[in-house]
């Protein structure tokens, strides 16, 4: 692994959490044989991202030779080895690789519908400009494969903090630069980023498209939970089956950062109910059509039966708002300073069930769900109209 596939790889960890990155990739379909399915990988359930890199390490050059370096390895080698890693999808059905955490899975198993392809380069300071501009390579076996140099790479994870984000701009960028072709070609990453985060795809591209990125407000502290996060991937305690620790993680991955706000403004709520033994009814949170959350406080007197007042309590919210999927998680004090989580995930088709509906109907144990749109992106305004 060359420094710059490491590099990837220790960003993609915490970008990506540890649970879905996979840097370890080199598999044997038979025996005495051995492949490699890619640089990097990263899998959280429908979707793959595949990258490969390659890192240019070298004193003096000119640049002639910097862009047949270019050609050969970024543009003709690297997307070649991504078309190998998607015919190895395609042909066999054992695909064992371990992730940043250790775990080994099959990815052969992977029932997908987004793979975003990834091309990553450093380069020697005289690599022509056209080479520096080149965005994307056509390939007519698997598309549309993405190219960056890594200081581009490095200032996108910067700003899109969570793997929903980050697949959201790659699927944006892809139809940006199809739709507007000449017009992207000489502005730099930044200003396709800025246009992303303005999210107007009828909108001409331009090199001032940069001043929404600019003019994005750092609302960091009001969302950002993704170290937490990480950490309670260290001691989760699930409630149910342990294996469901991997679908948790999963739906935390998949937030974006509206989603991230509700979740740490809920979850700090309950947090200082629970540090100060102050019993209120559970807070949660839905997003539509996918997942349930339901945060419950613990006082001194209900240790005891947490787990199945959890229990209990995620299938209620589950029930009510008529989802397959809700996960929950209690707060306990655990000292003056320390707090305890257990997490529960229950999956399961919705059904009207008889017993479930007296009793909510008898003792509803929530407060009222209240709609309502949160934008992703929040901007200065003064800056966003210059």
């Amino acid at each position: 692994m060359n420094a710059l596939e490491q590099y990837t790889s220790e960003l993609n960890s915490n970008v990506f959490f540890r649970e879905f990155s996979f840097a370890k990739n080199k598999f044997s379909p038979k025996p005495k044989e051995e492949l490699e399915f890619a640089d990097h990988v990263v899998w959280l359930d429908d979707l793959m991202l595949v990258f490969q890199c390659k890192e240019r390490n070298i004193f003096e050059s000119n640049s002639e030779n910097e862009k047949k370096w270019f050609n050969n390895k970024v543009v003709r080698e690297a997307t070649k080895q991504i078309r190998n890693t998607l015919g190895y999808l395609a042909d066999y059905r054992e695909i064992y690789l371990t992730n940043d955490r250790n775990h080994v899975f099959n990815l052969a198993t992977a029932k997908l519908n987004s793979i975003n392809k990834i091309v990553l380069y450093t380069a020697h300071d005289s690599l022509p400009l056209n080479c520096r501009n080149k965005k994307y390579h056509n390939s007519s076996s698997v598309g549309f494969i993405h190219i960056f140099n890594v200081e581009d790479y490095i200032g996108i994870c910067e700003t899109l903090v969570t793997p929903t984000e980050f697949h959201h701009y790659l699927s944006y960028r892809e139809e940006l630069i199809n739709q507007w072709e000449k017009e992207t070609v000489d502005i730099l990453e930044d200003a396709l980023l800025g246009h992303f985060l303005y999210g107007d795809l009828s909108v001409e591209p331009s090199s001032e498209s940069n001043k929404y990125l600019m003019a994005l407000k750092d609302e960091r502290a009001e969302w950002d939970f993704t170290n937490i996060g990480r950490i309670f991937a260290d001691r989760m305690t699930v409630a149910r089956n342990p294996q469901d620790y991997y679908k948790i993680v999963s739906e935390l991955a998949k937030f974006k950062r509206t989603d991230l706000k509700l979740f740490k403004e809920r979850f700090e709520l309950a947090k200082d109910k629970a540090m100060k033994d102050e019993f209120t009814i559970p807070f949660r949170m839905t997003i539509p059509d996918r997942v349930g959350f339901v945060f419950v406080p613990i006082t001194q007197d209900m240790i005891d039966k947490r787990t199945q007042y959890l229990s209990n309590l995620t299938l209620a919210h589950k029930y009510d708002q008529k989802l397959s999927k809700c996960v929950g998680l209690s707060i306990s004090p655990d000292s003056a300073e320390f707090f305890y989580v257990e997490w529960c995930f229950i999956e399961s088709p919705w059904e009207y069930d008889e017993e479930i509906e007296k009793m909510l109907k008898e003792s509803f144990p929530f407060r009222p769900v209240r709609e309502h749109y949160v934008p992703t992106y929040t901007f200065d305004k003064a800056d966003r109209n210059n």
